[in-house]
């Protein structure tokens, strides 16, 4: 299959229209094998989603390409950057959205954003450009009634949203997305999928979901895991 083929031949030159790129990407937690010499190479301005049954192996992929998650063999490189070991650099490019929440319980939802922003060198103090960012992300996702409210006392639909707020705020470059519309509501899953379609042709986005439907409808490519070895990548039928 040429699109198959397209995506899963690897190459380190210097190509300009890969976002992500992995040769033989592989994890191993003592004896087992959770990631098995995946070959991925992810254009630039599109929608991947990574679909599989629990134990494939996705989110152990993603957050070796969001460089949370350091590889036991392989390459990793990020807009043609070597990122197999963990890189601040790097990782300044990317906005991760991890499975369970990244947030501190006892900080308000507010303080968790100012905080992350400073992590990545956005100081939400430092310019018009950073607080508009904020502000517009923060009216998109409705959080304005809790953001001076400690995480512990938010339901999770509540503390998913102020997570994407967090993820997206720095304005990245690349979208590290694990199980994005687990936890949401049928109004935020919209607004979601909205705005990675409005945001795709200047960004690219990664993501793993269990509604494979849902995946169908707005993923440029899909790749499909099953037990830490990819089996097919493909563009969905229009």
């Amino acid at each position: 299959m040429e699109q198959r083929n397209q995506h899963q031949q690897g190459s380190t030159e210097s190509d300009q229209s890969v976002a992500v790129l992995t040769e033989n990407l592989t994890k191993r937690f003592g004896y087992k094998v959770a990631v098995n010499k995946v070959n991925l190479k992810v254009p630039r301005g599109t929608i991947f989603s990574i679909l599989g049954p629990n134990g494939a192996g996705k989110s152990t992929l993603i957050k070796m390409i969001a460089t949370i998650l350091s590889a036991s063999s392989g390459r990793l490189y990020i807009f043609q950057k070597d990122a197999t070991e963990v890189s601040y650099q790097v990782k300044k490019r990317i906005g991760y959205l991890a499975h369970q929440s990244l947030l501190y319980d006892e900080f308000t939802s507010m303080e968790n954003l100012v905080f992350y922003l400073k992590m990545m060198g956005k100081s939400n103090k430092g310019g018009p450009s950073s607080n508009q960012r904020l502000d517009k992300f923060i009216e998109l996702f409705g959080i304005e009634s809790y953001l001076h409210e400690p995480v512990s006392q938010l339901s999770s639909g509540q503390r998913k949203r102020v997570d994407l707020v967090r993820t997206l705020a720095h304005d990245p470059e690349l979208l590290v997305l694990d199980e994005i519309f687990a936890g949401l509501d049928e109004k935020s899953a919209i607004i979601v999928q909205n705005y990675l379609r409005k945001v795709k042709n200047r960004k690219t986005i990664v993501l793993t979901t269990h509604n494979k439907d849902l995946a169908y409808t707005f993923s440029d490519w899909i790749c499909l895991l099953k037990k830490g070895k990819i089996q097919d990548i493909h563009a969905p039928k229009q």
